[in-house]
């Protein structure tokens, strides 16, 4: 009775290697012309199922897998399977929108070389007259030559190569940003207009040619290809300008103003807007200083404290500040 049964187990076995040896060796056979790396996979499966070469292996080299061995080969074969097969199908998923992209992007250049860039390379000028582009709407100012420049007229600008074609330039991006994403890529490409309309206006009447030309150079290499905050950042600048414009505070003094200012702006040079900041910051800590001895500090330590911050700090009331705290 035991021998019947055994031998009904071994047949149930053989049929199985069989037929999924069989179905692995044809799926090895199919994909390994696509996924290499798959069909060999499934071929190596199938090679353990298979009793001809189970047999041959045991034959030539004594060597014999077990039931249990062969499971879990099975198993890590799926495993690695699976994992190669969904690394595949995201490249192929990948490689339609690359392509769609690039034919894009194809089409775009093909059509800019077709049209007159915004921002044109002006022949030179005599005298301060203004080079215009007709076609669109951006004055670009020749040198100035005068001693005594005009007030409304804008001093040239640093242009690159890659400003040869703003629309380019916004479809580029914002077609990096939203790929996915129609709606989005349309109100990316408005709101990059808008910052290009607003940069095309030019110069403030309350700024003068140099802090313009700082300005605008400026923003432009920090935001290179981002119109919106190449605008946003010129604001900010102009805010700084003329809060700086607005000179001393009634309740500083002239020897503290005389020492902040020429600080703050060699601290930053070519930005108006941490200028003021570093400026306000100073003139907080010249009131605290001004305020005197502390309630709760004896005269002697005050003296001593005020004296020896004031000679480690010269010219950073802040700093004096945070050091007479430390000494308190």
């Amino acid at each position: 009775m035991s021998e019947q049964l055994q031998s009904k187990k071994i047949s149930v076995g053989l049929v199985l290697s069989w037929i999924f040896g069989i179905l692995f060796a044809l799926i090895g056979i199919v994909s390994v012309f696509s996924e290499p790396i798959s069909g060999i996979i499934m071929l190596a499966m199938a090679a353990v199922l298979l009793p001809p070469i189970v047999k041959l292996v045991d034959d030539k080299w004594k060597f014999h897998l077990s039931g249990g061995i062969k499971i879990i080969v099975i198993i890590i074969g799926f495993i690695i399977f699976g994992a190669t097969v969904d690394k595949q199908k995201i490249a192929n998923q990948d490689k339609p929108q690359q392509q769609a992209q690039e034919q894009q992007q194809n089409i775009q250049s093909t059509k800019n070389d077709e049209e007159k860039p915004i921002i044109e390379e002006q022949p030179k000028t005599d005298n301060n007259q203004e080079v215009v582009n007709t076609k669109k709407t951006e004055i670009i100012p020749a040198p100035n030559k005068s001693t005594s420049p005009e007030p409304q007229k804008a001093p040239t600008e640093i242009k690159s190569n890659s400003e040869t074609n703003t629309t380019a330039i916004i479809g580029t991006k914002c077609e990096a940003e939203w790929p996915n994403d129609a709606k989005m890529k349309n109100y990316c490409i408005e709101q990059q207009n808008d910052g290009l309309t607003t940069l095309n206006l030019g110069k403030p009447k309350d700024m003068s040619d140099s802090d313009f030309l700082v300005i605008r150079n400026k923003c432009k290499s920090e935001w290179p290809t981002d119109f919106k905050m190449r605008a946003y950042c010129e604001s900010q600048q102009y805010d700084g300008v003329r809060t700086l414009k607005q000179g001393k505070p009634t309740n500083i003094g002239q020897t503290e103003f005389g020492i902040i200012r020429p600080k703050c702006e060699s601290e930053w040079p070519t930005d108006f807007k941490m200028r003021a900041y570093c400026e306000s910051e100073q003139y907080n800590a010249v009131r605290t200083l001004n305020q005197g001895k502390p309630a709760n500090v004896s005269e002697s330590d005050f003296k001593s404290a005020r004296s020896s911050c004031s000679n480690e700090w010269p010219t950073d009331f802040k700093m004096r500040v945070y050091c007479e705290n430390q000494k308190y």
